[in-house]
Parts: structure tokens; C-alpha cells; sequence
């Protein structure tokens, strides 16, 4: 089972996407991969008959505008490479616009996560000298361990911006940083140069909310 996440959550509804305009066409799309990225084992496996069957879930307006959720916002989740060449800085530059809640990052070298013993900083900076987060490695993990209570995959590294009260369960707006009005934003981490570089990569999945008007 897949949950694909459009609203922000039971409580709120901010991101569901509007259907009543002919003019509109959602699609789903799935990009299949091989029998490999499922499992492997000794002999040969050959995949028939598989199915995917989408299970909608649709909110009903109600009779009063008052009552509707704000849907002036989609929910955008977007995975991105970014290779780099160089140790020290390296940036993610994100696209303006938008207001970012979460982003992710997993350091690769040589198709593998990068150990906490080659990442020196982390930092996220905008307007060009504002830098609101900027902590080690070793302390950004332990914040992740006190929120989620548990060490989350080998390497990953989240900028949760919608945890004001460090519990997932309340989550809340506080953190959110808006690029609309502002003319850069970049999510920084700081590569130790004693890291030999194989085909590296910055992996980044950004959580934000995108105006739809």
C-alpha cells in the first residue's frame, strides 16, 4: 500500500486539489521498475498479472463557503538529484515561489549514503545572509531521534520546518520559511575534503506548499 499525501494531514486540509473545473485533468502516473528493485534471489523470477489499483478518497463541499478548506495552495512533494564535483559547500538551490515545510537531504558517493564522519555542517540560508539553521551533523541526528523516536535511515538528514513544538503531533506553521517575497533560498552542507568524490550526488525531496492561483 501506498498513501500518496496531497492535504497536510486529517486536520488540515490546506493542499486537496479542486475538480470541479472541466478544464482540468489530474493523472497518476506510475514508473515501473524491475523485478530486481523488489527483491533478488538464485534463480529466475518472472512478474504476471500485477495490478495497481488506485482507491480514491473525495471530500464533499459543503453547503457553506465558510466550511471549505483553503485550497488556494497544492501540496507539491518533489525529489531531486543535484551531482557535485567539488567537497565543501555544496548547495541546494531551491525554487522560489513556494513555502517550504520539510526538505530532506542524502549525501552519495558512489551510489552509497555518505558517513556522519565527512559532513561537517549543515546550514540553511536565505536572502543571501540570513542563515537560520546551522548545527553539526551529530546534533541535527539527535534532533531527528528526539522527534521521531527512532535513528532514521543511514545518511538522511530532515529539515522538519513544521514541527514548532518538536512532536509530530502537533505540527504547525511557525517554521515555515515563504520564498515568495524574498530572492534565494539554499539548503547548505558542508562536505569534508578528505572524501574522495565517485560519482556524487545531493539527494533532496522538498515538502512545500505552491499557490495555485
Amino acid at each position: 500500500m501506498l498513501s500518496i499525501p496531497v492535504s497536510l494531514g486529517p486536520r488540515s486540509l490546506t493542499g486537496l486539489l479542486m475538480m470541479q473545473n472541466p478544464g482540468v485533468q489530474f493523472q497518476l502516473e506510475i514508473q515501473w521498475g524491475t523485478t530486481s528493485d523488489l527483491y533478488t534471489t538464485a534463480g529466475t523470477v518472472t512478474l504476471s498479472n500485477v495490478t495497481a489499483i488506485p482507491e480514491i478518497e473525495i471530500f464533499h463541499l459543503p453547503e457553506n463557503f465558510d466550511d471549505d478548506p483553503d485550497l488556494g495552495f497544492a501540496r507539491n512533494i518533489i525529489e531531486e538529484l543535484t551531482p557535485f564535483t567539488n567537497t565543501g559547500d555544496v548547495p541546494y538551490v531551491a525554487p522560489l515561489s513556494h513555502i517550504y515545510m520539510k526538505l530532506l537531504h542524502m549525501v552519495e558517493n558512489n551510489s552509497l549514503p555518505v558517513d556522519m564522519s565527512k559532513i561537517n555542517q549543515l546550514k540553511l540560508q536565505y536572502a543571501q545572509t540570513q542563515v537560520a539553521y546551522n548545527m553539526k551533523p551529530d546534533i541535527h541526528l539527535w534532533r531527528q531521534r528526539q522527534r521521531y523516536g527512532l535513528d532514521l535511515p543511514p545518511g538522511l538528514y530532515v529539515h522538519d520546518l513544521g514541527m514548532p513544538d518538536e512532536m509530530p503531533e502537533f505540527p504547525g506553521p511557525r517554521d515555515w520559511i515563504d520564498t515568495g517575497f524574498i530572492t534565494d533560498f539554499k539548503s547548505i552542507i558542508n562536505v569534508d575534503s578528505s572524501l574522495s568524490l565517485v560519482s556524487a550526488q545531493l539527494r533532496t525531496i522538498r515538502d512545500t506548499l505552491a499557490p495555485t492561483e
